[in-house]
């Protein structure tokens, strides 16, 4: 994932997180966790190329 796609998928997540605010039911709750998820594991990735170098494989 490239910078502009992280930014745009932080920006859905965020969303997603008012969004179940304002209504709160489970449908969006669960949305809102599965974006979370995938921020979250985007940066871990991130932090590893910082610490690590990128992936060559």
């Amino acid at each position: 994932m490239d910078a502009k796609q992280f930014i745009f998928k932080v920006d859905e997540m965020r969303k997603a997180q008012k969004d179940y605010f304002r209504k709160r039911d489970s449908y969006r709750l669960a949305e809102a966790k599965r974006l979370e998820k995938e921020v979250d594991d985007q940066l871990e990735i991130l932090k590893e190329e910082i610490q690590c170098g990128p992936r060559l494989f």
